[in-house]
């Protein structure tokens, strides 16, 4: 998706003007984030039913809301929007909007970092473990996968300030490297002494 924030807001502003039937124009529409318990879901909401139902000096807000809902129609912008009481349309941004949206923060300095809200309950130092490599096993793509997931949740929480410390096992000890050396063992002094008396583990 192209286009700078302001001309993505403008459009979504424009789209909803034109669904609600001339009782709103794009200045009267204020698109704020959605509430936490939505996030996910949707990605932004307005009281259109309210202003809606003013305008029209008729009907109840929240069946203006469902109408403004239904009759949305921005391709590419839009991926779905629904009414929530008491007259709220929530909106669901299309992911190449909120990457170019996100893509964007940095050029208008943008501080994302004032817009995250965590929980009370996070600590303000975090011990993340993770990607243990086993030498008794192939590193295979999980390992990757989980190295670059765990490693961009460490980046969100610093940013976020709080104080990570990363952690990376490698399993250097106990029965299964106990088992690993001996097989190491018996394959060299098969392989390199030429030891026919050597016999290699079971297990």
């Amino acid at each position: 998706m192209e286009g700078r924030k302001d001309d993505i807001i403008r459009k979504l502003k424009k789209a909803l003007a034109t669904a609600s039937a001339g009782l709103l124009t794009p200045q009267q529409i204020s698109l704020e984030p959605a509430p936490p318990f939505l996030r996910g879901a949707f990605d932004l909401c307005f009281p259109a039913g309210f202003l809606m139902s003013a305008a029209a000096k008729s009907g109840k807000p929240i069946e203006h809301a469902k109408r403004l809902a239904a009759a949305i129609d921005a391709p590419g912008l839009i991926v779905t929007a629904g009414a929530a009481a008491p007259a709220f349309v929530n909106i669901k941004l299309a992911a190449a909007v909120l990457a170019a949206i996100v893509h964007d923060c940095p050029k208008a300095g943008v501080s994302v970092a004032q817009d995250f809200e965590l929980d009370a309950a996070t600590p303000k130092n975090i011990l993340l473990e993770f990607c243990s490599a086993n030498p008794t096993g192939p590193l295979h793509f999980g390992h990757a996968r989980g190295s670059i997931l765990s490693d961009t949740l460490a980046r969100i929480f610093t940013y976020a300030g709080v104080k990570v410390t990363r952690e990376y096992y490698i399993n250097d000890i106990g029965g299964q490297i106990d088992k690993l050396g001996a097989s190491v063992l018996a394959r060299f002094k098969q392989e390199v002494l030429k030891d026919a008396t050597a016999e290699f583990p079971q297990d």
